[in-house]
Formats: structure tokens, sequence, C-alpha cells
């Protein structure tokens, strides 16, 4: 009899330390994305970590493995930490496979995230091998997860554009941008996609519509972010090649000086999207026959990229759309 109390009594405790530890993973969680919303990439690392800690006390197929493991290399990609966040988002495959399969959207979520590092460190015909695995994963599930598949449409044409597919990029967003407009909460990717559309039409000669496109993304993202948010830095400088593109070189300073100032006090004069929009910069003075200053922040801007890529073992950085001719 005695024997039996014991075993309640551990059931009993067990169930409240499980509760706890879930309670706590929650917690952890959410200030992980209270930190990622304010764009502050070091501090959701720290919240994440501590998720993912509390993750590995869970049970193997426990699906909180996974996203604590996406999460948390989420913010070291923000953070510029290619190496770091791909070994992150292996782990988290590896137990997206383990858990749900290969045929599930936990599965094609990392796959996806992946394939972003690759474009972002230069191997962008594998990522787009991967998003569109990722995008196929999704339509094949059962029933098709609408609202995924946009945001993987939205991961694809990005690629695309990067490949020099506008076309079909332009194809992709149109398809998406319907299903994620109608889902408020996710005004991130939304505005991200209005940009990704803004870049495609860019791309083939629809300046204006272009123009509004970057215009209204930039908008949706200073709404819920403020004006130095650090996802503004890459709408601004695809905003101030168009501009550059069509003629308008004050319009394009503006927008290129504020792109630099946030990238540098919001990601750290170290970071190759600092580094990039940099090296527009110096593009764009080397155009107004600033050739001394250009030079001078060319060679800074390669440096930085040239000391991420040792950092990160790869041997090209992060693509952003260019003020130098095509």
């Amino acid at each position: 009899m005695r024997k039996h109390v014991l075993v309640v009594l551990t059931a009993v405790l067990t169930t409240v330390a499980v509760v706890a530890q879930t309670d706590e993973w929650r917690l952890r969680m959410d200030e992980g994305a209270a930190a990622e919303v304010a764009g502050e990439y070091a501090k959701g690392v720290a919240s994440y970590k501590a998720a993912a800690e509390i993750a590995e006390r869970f049970d193997r197929s426990d699906k909180r493995r996974v996203a604590a493991a996406n999460a948390m290399a989420n913010m070291y990609d923000a953070l510029g930490q290619f190496a770091d966040a791909e070994v992150l988002y292996r782990r988290a495959l590896k137990e997206a496979a383990d858990s749900a399969g290969k045929a599930r959207p936990e599965y094609a979520l990392v796959l996806g995230n992946i394939g972003t590092v690759y474009v972002e460190t230069g191997q962008s015909a594998a990522g787009e091998k991967l998003m569109r695995e990722a995008l196929a994963i999704y339509a094949a599930c059962d029933p098709p997860e609408q609202l995924r598949i946009a945001v993987a449409k939205n991961a694809v044409a990005e690629v695309l554009s990067v490949n020099g597919k506008y076309k079909e990029a332009e194809t992709l967003l149109t398809e998406a941008l319907p299903v994620l407009e109608k889902n408020p909460d996710i005004w991130g990717e939304t505005s991200i996609a209005i940009n990704n559309l803004g870049v495609a039409r860019f791309s083939l000669g629809k300046h204006d519509e272009a123009r509004q496109l970057l215009h209204r993304a930039l908008a949706m993202m200073e709404e819920h972010t403020g004006p130095d948010h650090p996802m503004l830095a890459r709408t601004l400088n695809n905003l101030a090649s168009l501009e550059a593109r069509t003629g308008h070189r004050e319009e394009s300073g503006q927008s290129l000086r504020r792109a630099l100032d946030i990238a540098e006090r919001r990601l750290g004069a170290e970071h190759p999207v600092y580094a990039a929009i940099l090296g527009n910069y110096a593009a764009f003075l080397r155009q107004g026959g600033e050739k001394s200053q250009a030079k001078v922040l060319e060679a800074r801007s390669n440096q930085i990229l040239k000391d991420s890529s040792r950092r990160n073992g790869i041997g090209a950085v992060i693509d952003v759309h260019s003020l130098r001719g095509k």
C-alpha cells in the first residue's frame, strides 16, 4: 500500500515538474519572440537558447525541440552568423524528421530556412532547390496549408529574384499576397512579400508600380516597428536602387544613408548587410564623382565581407539589391 502511495506521489510530482518546464519553455519562447520583433537579435538568441535547453528534457518526439532550435537559428542568421545558424538548422531538421517525418510542415519549415542560409552565403542555386522542396512538401500536405504555402512562395520568389528569374518571382508573389494579407498578425511576412514584389517589378522595368510597393512595404514595417528596425534597411536599400536607376539621385541618397545608419546602429559595423549597403553607398558616391571617398568605403565594405566569409567558412556572403550596373 505504501509503495502504491509513493508511486502516485511520484507521478504527481513528475506532472507538476513537466507543467513547470512547459510554462518556462513558453515564457522563454515568448521572450525570444518579443526580442525578435524589436530587432534585438542577441537577446533573442539568449532567450531561445534557454528554451532549447529546457526542450532537451522533453521527449525526442516533442515538436517544441524543433521550434526552439529553429528559432535560435533564425536569430544567428539575423546576426549574420551563418555557420552557427546552419548547424542549428541541421539539428532542428534531424529532430523534425525524427519527430514528425520528412513529409510534414515542421520539416519543410527548417528545410526552407537552410535554403535561406545558402542564398545568403552565395549558394543561391542550392538555396532555390531546398526552398522549392519545402514548397512541394507544404503543397502535398492533406489538407494543403494555404498560409504556409503562401509564406513558402514568398521565400522561393525572393531567391528567384536573386537568380534573375523575375517573372516567375512576380507570379508566385501575386499568388501569395492575397493569402498573406488575410492574416494581419503576420504583417512582417506580408511586408517582406510586398518588398519582394517591388524588387521583381523594378527588375522587370515596372518602375512606378515598384516604387508604390516599396513605399507600401516601408510604411507597413514602420507602423509596426518604428523608424529604425533592422528589417527596414533592406527595403530602404531597394528603394535607393530604384530611385538611382530612375534618375532621382537626392531621394536615392536619402534612402541609402538612412539604411546605412540603421544597419550600423542596429546590426553593427561588422554585419554583412551593413557591408553590402556600404558598398552600394560607395557606388552611389562614385556615380556622383566622389571617387576618393567611394574608394575608401569600397575597401571597407570588401574587408567586412571578407571577414564575415572567413568567420562563416564561406567564399561569399549576402546579396542585397545593388546600385551597381548589371
